[in-house]
């Protein structure tokens, strides 16, 4: 069986084919040309390297910035990689989707050639795995079956969740593109997640078909104990920082984000806490990143990161660092707390349990807290040293190696979309 997965939003789809390639599937991968984001870029995934914060923009790139930036870096396309524009003079430029006579999708969606090339790229899958808006589209035109793995905004836009009153001839375009995604979504296998809260609220008046989707994951070597604080400084000496000294280490990797992440319930609960053995990092990028600055710099156990870190750097200080912490407000988890329960490293996040259990998945054994004076209890508790850190560690390897291992997940979803191809 051959699958194909496309749409870069937050690399979501290039590492589940990596994970598939890894395990020996026919597994390949289009790259999204129309998405110059840098976190969906393959080589964030791959190679080490900074990126300044004022570059953490879409706006900044362009797919020939993009492709130089890759040989300055000497990153090589992998294999299983297909890039749309070989398609490019094949001579089947006035493509439209034989299988689909939507009018909207043939004489106004499909008029830009990529789009067409992406199409083209698809035909040699027996099955497409997709992410986003513009992939679902592509993926219902190309005629062949699909599973939607949503990364949030694309299945709210499809429930209609901030639907305006029509004015303006943009809202007018939008509301087109939303009529293609709700006809994308109801033509799909299922729609695959780990996430019981985000896609049960904005689908459940809908009802489309959802299948547990766990994101495969290589477990990876955390640092052994007696050298890990040592290796933690390496890697910032090595990114020209200088990390004071410290009993513990608490990283921040996600966007510093009040809204979506409650970035400031964790800095209200630093400053109730006042602990004076733990120095905590924090990500170099996130709309509210000044306004943190702000709030901590009179507070010295707390380093700001200029500039934002590829994967192979974060996956090392994930390795290196005593807790991570990810969001209190969603109530699920995502790739970047995966990542750093992947190497056994303790996260700190909110978790709603009870919806987890309700639909029979196990939910992550994290320190779960969500509002400031639970989370400066657990830094209190850490600080006067009566943290268990090794439980918390093989509490989570063991949940890892029960829903996200990678050998088990892949298997488990391949039968799942033979199956559902067997009986459409």
């Amino acid at each position: 069986m051959k699958i194909i997965f496309f749409g870069a939003l937050a690399n979501n789809t290039y590492v589940v084919a990596q994970a598939f390639q890894r395990q020996g599937v026919d597994a390949f991968y289009i790259k999204d040309i129309a998405d110059t984001f840098p976190f969906s870029q393959p080589v964030w995934e791959d190679k080490a390297f900074i990126l300044p914060y004022e570059k953490i923009d879409s706006q900044y790139w362009t797919r020939q910035k993009w492709e130089e930036f890759e040989k300055e870096n000497h990153w090589e396309k992998p294999s299983y990689i297909i890039d749309p524009l070989i398609f490019e003079n094949d001579g089947k430029k006035q493509f439209l989707s034989k299988k689909n006579k939507n009018i909207f999708l043939n004489f106004w969606y499909l008029k830009k050639q990529y789009r067409k090339n992406i199409i083209h790229a698809m035909q040699d899958a027996d099955c497409l795995v997709v992410c986003g808006i513009e992939a679902t589209i592509l993926a219902w035109a190309s005629g062949k079956p699909f599973v939607i793995l949503p990364h949030g905004g694309d299945i709210r836009f499809a429930s209609g969740i901030g639907k305006k009153i029509l004015i303006r001839p943009s809202d007018i375009r939008t509301e087109l593109l939303r009529f293609l995604l709700k006809k994308s979504y109801s033509h799909c296998l299922w729609i695959g997640t780990n996430d019981p809260t985000g896609v049960g609220v904005h689908v459940s008046s809908v009802n489309y078909p959802i299948r547990y989707f766990p994101l495969p994951m290589k477990k990876r070597d955390r640092v052994p104990n007696n050298i890990y604080h040592d290796h933690l400084h390496k890697i910032f000496s090595s990114l020209g920082i200088s990390l004071p000294e410290s009993q513990y280490y608490i990283f921040i990797p996600s966007r510093i984000d009040y809204y979506w992440k409650g970035t400031d319930r964790l800095l209200a609960a630093i400053h109730v806490a006042k602990v004076k053995n733990i120095h905590f990092i924090f990500s170099g990028w996130g709309k509210d990143y000044e306004s943190a600055k702000n709030q901590m710099k009179s507070y010295k156990n707390c380093t700001f990161l200029p500039f934002a870190v590829s994967k192979p750097i974060l996956f090392d200080i994930f390795a290196s660092v005593d807790i991570v912490v990810d969001q209190f407000l969603c109530g699920t988890y995502g790739t970047s707390a995966l990542e750093a329960i992947s190497l056994g490293t303790p996260v700190m996040m909110y978790i709603q349990n009870d919806i987890f259990q309700e639909k029979g998945w196990l939910p992550p054994p994290v320190i779960n807290v969500k509002f400031p004076d639970d989370i400066a209890k657990i830094f209190i508790q850490i600080d006067n040293g009566y943290f268990d850190f090794d439980k918390c560690s093989k509490d989570l390897l063991s949940w890892f190696d029960q829903t996200h291992n990678e050998n088990t997940s892949v298997t488990r979803i391949v039968s799942q979309i033979r199956e559902s191809i067997l009986y459409e």
